[in-house]
């Protein structure tokens, strides 16, 4: 019986437009039998915002 103990791996990062967030595939491996799990994972990412502006006013 194995106490398992993974190392992450992203194995690939894609932004999805239908769900708009981005999306990551990781593969984990237990260090030390070999087994090997995969999950799909949805990030939500900071709205995009406008720094404000600084210059002289007109």
């Amino acid at each position: 019986m194995c106490i398992h103990a993974y190392i992450e791996q992203a194995h690939s990062s894609y932004y999805d437009s239908k769900l708009d967030c981005r999306t990551l595939k990781i593969k984990r491996t237990c260090i030390f039998c070999g087994k090997t799990e995969s999950e799909v994972i949805h990030v939500k990412d900071p709205p995009k915002r406008r720094l404000p502006y600084f210059g002289k006013h007109l």
